[in-house]
């Protein structure tokens, strides 16, 4: 079952859940794949003390001019739907960052003025503690192609035999977003009671909606002194199923800044883990 964990801003602690629901799910004797798919800002591999951890360049295939065997005829412009190669004194001028690597222009150059070179643009990386498989990338810096490098690392998850894959998403709803969750069998979106999480909040709802994925709302930080949650409230009007409330506890926010709060939150929250773990449990068994 494959289980994305997002959020609409940063910050409102989806790498803890993230971290936290694939220790747990563990201890229950499952195999577990946790994918850390924040590639430009990675940490899930901070809180669960690998060790040395396999790693392997990321590349994509660049088109390089040989200008001794370019004619000039533009055709590799004219392919070109993502605007990454324009002509200039009858030469095509190719701009790498705005290439998607699809192929066209080496394809339709009448001569084989235009090949393709391997461009380093990250790292991916993984290791295995138990029952827990980790895997990760990062972005090289200056490099663009964070959708790239996600999807690396999500066919390596698909590789993996495993009974639960946990993708810990980048924040916001923008493309890094779209590629981490796109296909998965359920989304937690993880927010805060704050005018700023509810507005996030919003717009992962409805990111979520136009993709149409099955998705719950796990309300993080929680401040019970708080009369009226505007989350719950939100939620209560839009129908939303809310999956677990954590509350804000400042224990909980001390563990996590010294890098071991898996056993804190485990031992503090295990009623609300256990209840997700059996809410996607059923989910699953009725996918099946």
């Amino acid at each position: 079952m494959n289980i994305a964990i997002a959020s609409g801003k940063g910050g409102t602690g989806k790498t803890t859940i993230s971290v936290a629901l694939s220790e747990y799910i563990t201890k229950k004797g499952y195999n577990v794949v946790l994918a850390d798919c924040d590639v430009e800002e990675p940490n899930t591999a901070l809180f669960l003390n690998l060790g040395n951890k396999k790693t392997e360049t990321v590349s994509v295939d660049i088109p390089k001019l040989n200008s001794i065997q370019c004619i000039g005829c533009s055709a590799c412009e004219e392919i070109c739907k993502f605007s990454s190669i324009a002509m200039v004194n009858n030469l095509p001028l190719i701009f790498p960052d705005l290439c998607h690597s699809c192929g066209g222009c080496v394809l339709v150059c009448p001569t084989g003025a235009l090949y393709y070179e391997k461009v380093p643009i990250g790292i991916f990386e993984q290791a295995k503690k138990g029952s827990l498989h980790y895997l990760g990338g990062l972005l090289n810096l200056g490099k663009i192609q964070t959708a790239t490098i996600i999807s690396y690392v999500k066919d390596k998850a698909k590789k993996i035999k495993s009974d639960f894959v946990i993708f810990d998403s980048p924040p916001g709803t923008s493309c890094p977003f779209v590629e981490t969750v796109n296909g998965c069998d359920h989304l937690i979106l993880v927010t805060e009671p704050t005018p700023f999480g509810l507005n996030d909040l919003k717009l992962s709802v409805e990111a979520a909606r136009a993709m149409n994925l099955d998705f719950s709302v796990l309300i993080n930080k929680n401040d019970e002194k708080e009369k009226t949650n505007i989350i719950e409230k939100f939620c209560k009007t839009e129908g939303i199923h809310i999956i677990a409330t954590i509350p804000y506890e400042r224990e909980i926010a001390f563990a996590y800044s010294t890098g071991d709060f898996k056993k804190t939150f485990i031992n503090r929250y295990s009623n609300e883990l256990e209840n997700i773990a059996v809410f996607l449990k059923k989910i699953n068994k009725k996918e099946d």
